[in-house]
């Protein structure tokens, strides 16, 4: 079963959330200076998208809705602290998902051990 991923939809929910996080420094009529992210912010992120999606997602799609947020290095370090902290699965094709949105027929290409305590 092949689900549409909607990639719009779901960036759209994470601007809101990064329009809420930061902070404005300072503002004029032709400059805004903000912050940037932390990783427990940009980790919080990460699981807003996947709980959205409720499926696995490529790493293609994940760096479009991140796009302009959040930089590849700091997307790709944020998605392996939380595969190592076992709060999200790596699958096979280099996919993501939450532990409880793992397809049946992708449990055995799951790269991550540790997920299996979660899922069991």
């Amino acid at each position: 079963m092949v689900i549409c991923l909607d990639l719009d939809r779901v960036r759209q929910v994470i601007l809101d959330k990064v329009k809420y996080i930061r902070r404005t420094i300072y503002e004029d009529d032709q400059i805004v200076i903000t912050p940037a992210l932390g990783d427990e912010e940009i980790e919080k992120l990460i699981l807003i998208a996947l709980e959205e999606l409720k499926q696995p997602i490529d790493w293609r799609s994940l760096k479009k809705i991140f796009y302009d947020i959040v930089g590849e290095d700091r997307l790709r370090e944020c998605l392996v602290n939380l595969k190592s902290k076992g709060e999200i699965a790596l699958l096979s094709k280099t996919r993501y998902c939450l532990p409880q949105y793992i397809p049946e027929e992708d449990m055995y290409k799951i790269k991550n051990p540790i997920i299996f305590k979660k899922i069991n």
